[in-house]
């Protein structure tokens, strides 16, 4: 297969680059500004070859122009854009073929694909060896493969503005969404996906996280996985709302959080907590005051609702409805594993935790179904226990206050 080496200094190289009139006869370039800025909307541009670009060169899209890669590769060796739209409102499809960035240089703000205002719609693959984030997206992004290799290379970034659809991005940080908006995408990475904004129907797959959720972050029927080294299948969120979520890990806790708003949460560790500390500051701050409605929490190796340390352990939380399965068949096989924060440690004290109409089941008679280190209060009632001789520890102090009225109505507190 032929390469078209490209360049200010090999003028007439000409005849990569076709476009096609009425009756399909080709015109043909040298290079894809010539080509751009010939083309006319609703015409594609056909490469015929591999071609290697070795000058800087920005390639500036132009609005419904299309570029058909025809099983072709373009790459770039010089450390500069490939592609960008120059902020106009572009709408092309780009399609069939690679797309390579060859560079290794280290710079964080060169990035290889720049799409500020356009809607570009691809099938093709895009790798980058700099470190450097290989797509920006500020516009609306459309399929694709994306991958860039160097430690601290971004596969696909959104911007504030930014929405993504159908993409498979593999790099340091596999998909960063910010506070935008990222639908039906596959992140891979020491992150997987990393969004304070709207995800739905997305996969994360990270050593460190699969999904580590910015503030205030939504997450719609996704799926976070961690199988290496710390990590959780769904880190770090503070604030946010979470419905349909499957997090697993098989390296630490499956979730760890801080003041969120879990619905059906499914929630697995092979190798820890199945809900574990929050946060950054592991061992610092327990996993607190989020709230959990529905869903089903599973851990085989330790107590399912728990923590790493001495503070990692469960205040505040809320539990309505969700089933608990402690499969670890050991006398600290809890369900919910509790510690009350006093001035001494953490200097605040934690809201009891409350946990109604659960199902909590644990693999060994002499674990609690609800255990406390130390005197703890927590508001249950409802619950199913299972598998426990003793399903309450000593520790745990019942907080649910139960006071009828002037009617003998029962004010459930």
């Amino acid at each position: 297969m032929a390469t078209q080496q490209l360049g200010y200094n090999n003028p007439g190289n000409i005849g990569v680059l076709g476009i096609a009139n009425a009756d399909g006869n080709f015109t043909y370039y040298a290079d894809y500004r010539t080509a751009l800025a010939n083309a006319k909307n609703g015409e594609t541009i056909v490469q015929f070859a591999d071609i290697v670009e070795r000058n800087p060169v920005a390639i500036v899209l132009k609005n419904g122009v299309n570029i058909n890669l025809n099983g072709f590769t373009y790459t770039i060796t010089w450390p500069t854009y490939a592609m960008l739209d120059n902020n106009a409102a572009v709408t092309c499809t780009i399609m069939n073929g690679s797309i390579k960035s060859t560079s290794t240089v280290t710079s964080a703000t060169l990035i290889f694909i720049q799409n500020a205002s356009s809607r570009i719609t691809t099938n093709c693959y895009f790798e980058s060896l700099s470190q450097s984030t290989v797509v920006q997206n500020a516009g609306t992004w459309i399929g694709g493969s994306i991958r860039g290799f160097l430690s601290n290379g971004g596969g696909f970034q959104n911007a504030t503005s930014g929405i993504a659809y159908n993409v498979y991005a593999e790099a340091v940080y596999g998909i960063v969404a910010g506070t935008s908006a990222i639908y039906s995408s596959i992140g891979v990475g020491t992150y997987g996906i990393i969004s304070g904004g709207i995800a739905r129907n997305c996969i994360g797959i990270g050593s460190f996280a699969g999904i580590a959720n910015e503030v205030g972050g939504t997450y719609e029927n996704c799926i976070g996985i961690s199988t290496a080294g710390f990590g959780a299948g769904f880190y770090r969120s503070l604030t946010g709302r979470i419905v349909n979520l499957i997090a697993i890990s098989t390296a630490s806790n499956a979730v760890r959080h801080e003041d969120v708003t879990f619905y059906n949460l499914f929630a697995y560790s092979s190798a820890s907590n199945a809900i574990g500390s929050g946060g950054f500051l592991t061992g610092a701050f327990p996993g607190t005051c989020s709230r959990f409605y529905g869903g089903t929490l599973i851990s085989t190796t330790a107590a399912v609702v728990g923590g790493s340390s001495n503070a990692g352990f469960a205040g505040g939380n809320i539990f309505v409805g969700v089933n608990m399965d402690c499969q670890w068949n050991n006398s600290a096989g809890h369900c919910v594993t509790m510690q009350t924060f006093t001035s001494a440690n953490l200097g605040v004290q934690f809201q009891p935790n409350e946990i109604i109409n659960c199902y909590l089941k644990v693999a060994n008679p002499n674990a609690k179904c609800i255990e406390a280190r130390n005197t703890s209060l927590a508001k249950y009632l409802g619950n199913t226990f299972q598998g426990s001789t003793s399903p309450i520890g000593n520790c745990v102090v019942q907080a649910q206050q139960n006071t009828p009225d002037l009617f003998d109505n029962i004010l459930v507190g």
